[in-house]
């Protein structure tokens, strides 16, 4: 193989989609002057606010230069990209802008209107914001979360019900937004099932946990994914021989899980861990909406339904998002095993083109 075309298979090898492990939206608050708000969207909140902080030197925002320290009070996280974060967190700096919140929410019909509520600092209009966009049509479909950090605003949550309608029984500062159908801002807070997970005070520590229940799923599908493959880490990249067959157990075909083969469509492994259940994702897809009944009439995306095998509970984007780090994991392999085969030169060639190509990914992840 030349060096031009270990560049072009290195290329295609490294540009493909991965879903982020985390991703966030984020809301920071002046512990100088607590009337002042800052909204932004990061994969790494503990990095971001340090950042904001001038704890790192590089990354800083220039507009939180002022009034440090600043607090990171709420995340909205789930996202499965960062353009979806990046709309969420548009949304919500530029609400009398945004087509995702309904006019009965809307507090302000210009930016003028908005400046000038802006300056006062209110908190209220923010939570209004985002209660408002979880359940837009086009927020509520990616199941997402968030976490109060301050006692204060949870406290203010719980004694306005015109902001939320709060299970009085549930302590909990995670609120799970993960249900369908819901007409109203009450509606929806007084029927959702909350996220069973504890109060957190620590940015870093919710990050991490948060984080590690991605990397622990992915470990889960490798694993079983290297009972199919033949080999010890679920990576396969194609030298194997005798790799036993599987059929996606909705449509019966063979599923090709080398996703260097021409054939290879992207698959499901079930990631509780005792279920054997595999098929392709667009077959997963096609079969919970056609199950959806009550689901709109043009919606593409599916929601949280349960396992056909084993019956535990299945979040889609969890599934999506398993699909896409399996098929990452092959192509980080391959691009190892093409550094190790090739001529020196060649090899030299190929990495700095890797090192480039890992450069362009870390910088269209989102911010630092």
């Amino acid at each position: 193989m030349t060096a031009k075309s270990d560049i072009g298979s290195q290329r295609k090898r490294k540009c493909i989609y991965e879903m982020p492990d985390f991703y966030c939206c984020y809301v920071l608050r002046s512990e100088v002057s607590l009337k002042k708000f800052y909204i932004g969207s990061t994969p790494n909140p503990d990095r971001r606010v340090r950042q904001h902080n001038g704890e790192l030197q590089q990354g800083g925002a220039f507009r939180t230069k002022q009034n440090r320290p600043w607090k990171m009070v709420i995340l909205v996280y789930g996202f499965p990209s960062r353009i979806s974060a990046l709309k969420f967190e548009h949304s919500l700096q530029h609400p009398f802008q945004t087509r995702h919140i309904s006019k009965e929410f809307k507090f302000h019909q210009s930016k003028q209107e908005y400046d000038k509520s802006r300056s006062i600092g209110n908190i209220n209009q923010i939570l209004i914001n985002i209660k408002s966009l979880l359940i837009s049509k086009f927020f509520k479909k990616f199941t997402l979360k968030f976490q109060i950090f301050d006692n204060e605003i949870f406290q203010l949550i719980n004694d306005n019900t015109r902001l939320i309608k709060m299970n009085p029984n549930y302590k909990k500062k995670t609120i799970d937004i993960s249900r369908e159908n819901q007409d109203s801002l009450i509606e929806i807070f007084e029927n959702s099932e909350f996220a069973i997970k504890n109060d957190h005070t620590d940015i870093k520590e919710f990050y991490q946990m948060e984080k590690n229940i991605s990397v622990e799923l992915l470990k889960i599908c490798q694993l079983k994914l290297a009972l199919v493959d033949g080999n010890d880490d679920g990576n396969n990249c194609g030298n194997e021989q005798d790799i036993r067959k599987i059929n996606c157990l909705i449509c019966s075909k063979e599923v090709e899980t080398n996703y260097l083969k021409e054939n290879f469509k992207l698959f499901f492994l079930c990631y509780n861990r005792d279920c054997s259940f595999t098929c392709h994702l667009r077959c997963l897809a096609l079969q919970l909406l056609k199950k959806d009944t009550n689901r709109p009439l043009m919606a593409v995306v599916p929601t949280m339904r349960n396992c056909p095998t084993c019956g535990e509970e299945l979040q889609w984007q969890t599934a999506a998002g398993l699909s896409t780090k399996l098929r990452a994991a092959q192509a980080a392999k391959a691009a190892e095993a093409a550094l190790e085969e090739a001529p020196e030169e060649e090899a030299d060639l190929l990495l700095e083109v890797t090192d480039a190509l890992d450069a362009d990914a870390e910088s269209n992840r989102g911010n630092p």
